[in-house]
């Protein structure tokens, strides 16, 4: 695999992103049988917005244009719970907390080139 792409990502421009890179959510590299509670989504979300220590890297390959996730699925999944508001964090909807809240909450994306033949071995 080859380094291809780091790039920071405000917590408010999380959807525009994943929506720009057309993920392919079928092929990912993890294998999640469940995302965990609300009560732990909401436990890492409030741990990213309130400044505590929590993951912010998430990996991604890309192959022809695909992007797959290798890591971070259940935390991107939790992320995007609290912004449809089906998650909240201590009562608070995403809504309710202010942009500059939401500005200070930094994400790491990382995009690594895949060898097209070593992933569809894996995704045997």
């Amino acid at each position: 695999m080859e380094l291809k792409n780091i790039k920071t990502i405000n917590l408010p421009d999380i959807v525009k992103e994943l929506e720009m890179m057309k993920i392919d959510y079928t092929n990912s590299l993890q294998i999640i049988e469940e995302f965990g509670s609300d009560n732990d989504q909401a436990v890492y979300v409030g741990s990213l917005i309130y400044g505590l220590e929590a993951p912010k890297d998430f990996t991604f390959t890309i192959t022809k244009n695909n992007y797959t996730i290798v890591d971070g699925m259940k935390r991107l999944n939790a992320i995007m719970l609290f912004i449809s508001n089906k998650v909240t964090v201590g009562g608070k909807h995403y809504s309710d907390f202010t942009i500059e809240q939401l500005n200070e909450v930094k994400l790491t994306f990382t995009t690594m080139g895949i060898n097209t033949d070593l992933f569809r071995l894996l995704n045997q």
